[in-house]
């Protein structure tokens, strides 16, 4: 079937009147947001499996901003007739009445990108399936902007569509078209300027479109799916919305339809929350009574699980479109699972002439078993998630994820002191309310602290101990790698030995039940000993310097030489140096060196000093020519010593 869309261009006495008229209409923004496409099924329209997309149910509070979507009601002459509906926002609902726009962050649409020729921003869209027991569906709406009047004619292109997928239209089909006498094009900020008969100025927005009306043709009970996206053109800053009015029906036969007194559109009834109805609605002519017969069957039984005062026919009077039926559930406390109440007409549908009314067991909300939490640690809250519940967590301390979700989770990096009670309260899309409470206990990490000194001396025995108060049944893991001796157990204290220098780790991890602390760990810095090896000049005469040379391993720029010289004189600084002795003698020299706190061994050397010889002898005073002349050495040389 060739698809057919018919444009009206509606109410066009509205532009005059619009232009003295308060803006005055109401929003509602709460969850569930499913409510708002459910608010479009009008007269002979069922919808089912509404999807939000890339579209901001949070707002800000903090800017006092709403969020991007949401119901509305509106006073006749404020949006040209249309008195209620649903409102989809490239922003915020807050911005509607001339006051800028929100950047909430959320994403633009391909397929408006490609519509307006321009980048895209803070999408909103809203898909959903219907369908409808008429041969054409009508939908009435109107597209307002801020950027009216300041940004026109460049690429602050703000634009709505309506994407139509299903029998006698291509995948995707914008059925969302301004009418002749500009052909028909995109509603989209300059399209709707172009042309005053389509243009109001003033509120809502700096300016909006008169009434656009799109007439598609469908096939009667055939399903179709439409895609509601409005998005920013270019800029994130500057807000446009439609208010757009129920989907609705021409002449059809009665039909039926289970609702909910909460949320019309959930065919649900919840024992001890929420009643059901059943609305038996006409079409057309409504000047004369219309009595409908009807059946009822099902699994749950009428007097036991529900009551119902009326009889078949029911009577729509006359002068009214509809009937609704009540469906009082007997709250009797038991666990039942899932009943129904069918209702059956005798007239024919596309719906099918019955509706079914399904009563459900109140939802039970868990918010999981109390625990404790050791500190530092991520814990879940919530139990299984309840499918069409949503979910709102109070305090929000310590959570780390979001306070909507039906297991978020809670983590304190330090200490807290007392329990926090954590409460949920879920709501379903009937009404129904339940809530409950987790204690965490946030259980503070056992202390794991090292003690021990922060250098030690090669083959030292080191105390290591806990540096903390010790707790009863906690679990000390201790780690000496390298060590080679260890002697101790539980909290210590250790006597540790490492016979390698060098930087050695000490490591600790304390264990009290579940709350694990450590690894930690301590550096201690084990120095090698010194050695205090060195040479001298064996022997050296009386008043004369030996040579002194250091021969170990320790540092002259960092050690301390504890040398005696038995009293032997050093002179001139530094290694190496010379030492005298003023008599003679075998000396003794000995070194002990001290580096880093670690004390070497001591190395003695022996040194012979040697006297210093005499040159003094006796000689006869006279002598006659030719006798021997006696001479005597007297000094202190050995007959061994050299004479000359």
């Amino acid at each position: 079937m060739k698809h057919i869309v018919r444009l009206g261009l509606c109410a066009l006495w509205w532009t005059l009147a619009l232009a003295s008229t308060s803006f005055a209409q109401t929003f509602t923004a709460t969850s569930p947001f499913s409510q708002y496409a459910y608010g479009l099924q009008g007269p002979g329209i069922v919808i089912t499996n509404p999807v939000i997309i890339n579209c901001d149910t949070t707002g800000d509070p903090f800017l006092n901003n709403l969020p991007a979507m949401g119901g509305f009601t509106a006073p006749p002459a404020t949006l040209g007739g249309i008195t209620g509906g649903t409102i989809l926002t490239s922003g915020s609902l807050s911005n509607t009445n001339n006051s800028g726009g929100y950047g909430n962050g959320f994403p633009g649409n391909a397929s408006l990108t490609s519509i307006v020729g321009v980048n895209t921003q803070n999408a909103c869209e809203l898909t959903f399936d219907f369908n409808a027991s008429c041969d054409t569906v009508k939908v009435r709406y109107v597209f307002g902007s801020n950027e009216f009047q300041e940004f026109l004619a460049g690429p602050y292109e703000d634009v709505f569509a309506m994407f139509i997928t299903g029998p006698g239209f291509a995948p995707n089909t914008n059925v969302a078209l301004i009418p002749p006498p500009n052909g028909t094009l995109p509603v989209e900020v300059d399209n709707v300027f172009a042309n005053p008969a389509q243009y109001v100025a003033g509120v809502p927005y700096d300016g909006h479109s008169v009434v656009l009306e799109a007439l598609i043709d469908v096939v009667p009970c055939q399903n179709y799916t439409i895609k509601l996206i409005i998005a920013d053109g270019t800029d994130s800053g500057v807000d446009s919305g439609v208010f757009i009015e129920p989907f609705s029906c021409g002449v059809e036969p009665p039909a039926i339809f289970a609702r909910n007194i909460n949320n019309p559109g959930s065919p649900e009834a919840v024992e001890a929350c929420s009643d059901g109805y059943f609305t038996i609605k006409r079409f057309g002519d409504n000047a004369q009574p219309l009595p409908v017969n009807f059946t009822l069957f099902g699994t749950a039984t009428n007097g036991a699980d529900y009551n119902i005062s009326l009889v078949s026919p029911a009577i729509i009077p006359a002068g009214q479109d509809s009937l609704n039926i009540p469906i009082n559930v007997v709250a009797d406390g038991l666990p039942e699972g899932t009943e129904t109440v069918i209702m059956a007409l005798d007239v024919l549908s596309c719906f099918g002439d019955t509706a079914v009314l399904t009563i459900r067991d109140p939802f039970v909300i868990d918010a999981g078993p109390d625990m404790s939490v050791c500190s530092g640690s991520l814990a879940t809250l919530g139990s299984i998630p309840l499918p069409n519940v949503s979910y709102v967590w109070t305090p929000n301390i310590g959570m780390q994820g979001p306070l909507g979700s039906p297991n978020p989770t809670v983590q304190f990096l330090t200490n807290f002191p007392v329990p926090i009670s954590y409460d949920v309260l879920g709501a379903d899309v009937n009404g129904c309310f339940d809530r409950d409470t987790v204690v965490v206990t946030f259980v503070p990490l056992p202390q794991a602290v090292i003690s021990a000194a922060a250098s030690a001396c090669l083959g030292d025995v080191v105390t290591v101990s806990f540096g903390a108060q010790q707790l009863a049944g906690a679990q000390y893991t201790w780690g000496f790698p390298g060590a080679a001796s260890i002697i101790g157990s539980g909290a210590g204290p250790y006597q540790v030995t490492w016979n390698t220098p060098g930087v050695q780790t000490i490591s600790l991890t304390v264990a009290d039940g579940q709350c694990v602390n450590g690894p930690v760990t301590k550096s201690i810095t084990i120095f090698p000993i010194p050695t205090s090896g060195f040479s001298v000049t064996p022997s050296v005469c009386a008043g004369s310097s030996a040579q002194v040379v250091y021969t170990g391993s320790a540092s002259p720029a960092s050690a301390t030489f504890l040398w005696d010289f038995d009293g032997g004189i050093g002179t001139g600084g530094g290694l190496p140096f010379g030492v005298s002795w003023a008599s003679p003698g075998v000396k003794t020299v000995t070194l002990t060196v001290i580096e880093n706190g670690c004390i070497s061994s001591q190395t003695s050397q022996q040194v012979t000093v040697l006297p210093i010889p005499s040159g003094t002898f006796t000689v006869q005073p006279s002598a006659c020519t030719g006798e021997v002349v006696q001479i005597t050495y007297t000094g202190t040389a050995s007959p061994a010593a050299a004479f000359g």
